[in-house]
């Protein structure tokens, strides 16, 4: 090699020599990696084997979305249900309850219309 790293021609002594060197490097680099240890694999029958299936954690549960459950009927919302599917039940029995404070409401609306159209 020159002072700019380039090789120089020596003619064919030195293709020779780079060859033999070559053949060298690769007889070498070959004997150190069959020295290297290769991958075992073993063969193993599958086996059964009971799973855990149930987790054991301490602290609070409480549920992530919340949803409001309830009943209309006539635009009213059911406040109470006092019988259940199968009773028994007579005329004029109560059997459930309306949320008042629309009724009173509307109530007071009409009551302020009548009063309005006296006037």
């Amino acid at each position: 090699m020159n002072a700019n790293g380039m090789l120089r021609r020596r003619g064919p002594q030195g293709v020779w020599q780079a060859l033999a060197l070559l053949v060298v490097a690769g007889l070498g680099s070959m004997a150190l990696a069959s020295t290297r240890p290769v991958l075992t694999v073993e063969v193993t029958a599958p086996l059964q084997s009971p799973l855990e299936r149930t987790v054991k954690a301490g602290g609070s549960l409480a549920a992530w979305q919340e949803a409001v459950i309830g009943a209309e009927a006539q635009g009213l919302q059911i406040t109470e249900v006092r019988v259940n599917v199968g009773d028994a039940v007579q005329r004029g029995q109560v059997l459930a309850t309306l949320q008042s404070t629309t009724v009173r409401a509307e109530l007071a609306q009409a009551e302020a219309g009548l009063a309005e159209a006296a006037a």
